[in-house]
């Protein structure tokens, strides 16, 4: 599959991860998956290009900024704890499941610990949890999915 092709198939997939977060489709007590956390984190897992990485997010932070413009610090932010992810992904495990349980709490955490700053508003650690739990919970199936079929 050319660059472009697998481009335009992960920017469908995270245009509607975010449409799925926002919709409140999967809203369990207030908790909602963080669906573009786990896309990035499989396509980490699955040793996409660091380009198709930065493309991606770009088309993303793009599109927030005609359609939501309110998202774009945390698209922003959650791009850099990404990118952080990409660059450290070669000290981790090894084993793919253990990873993904790694960096989706690294990344969550690194997540709301940068808005708690930016904001100044503190999110618990039970709701950080919950939604740890419930975003690999839907992720590493989907990630199963995603390989066998991408």
């Amino acid at each position: 599959m050319t660059f472009f092709n697998r481009f335009f198939i992960f920017f469908l997939l995270a245009t509607f991860a975010i449409f799925i977060e926002r919709s409140g489709f999967l809203n369990i007590g207030g908790v909602v998956p963080n669906l573009l956390l786990m896309l990035c984190i499989a396509l980490i897992i699955s040793h996409e290009r660091i380009g198709m990485m930065v493309a991606l997010f770009s088309a993303v932070l793009l599109s927030a900024f005609f359609v939501d413009p309110f998202w774009m610090i945390e698209f922003g932010i959650l791009g850099v704890i990404v990118l952080l992810i990409t660059l450290t992904k070669k000290r981790f495990t090894g084993n793919n499941t253990a990873d993904i349980f790694i960096m989706v709490l690294v990344g969550e955490l690194l997540f709301y610990g940068t808005l708690s700053l930016i904001h100044g508003s503190m999110v618990s650690l039970l709701t950080i949890a919950y939604e740890f739990a419930y975003t690999v919970a839907i992720g590493i199936p989907l990630w199963f999915v995603g390989k066998r079929y991408l």
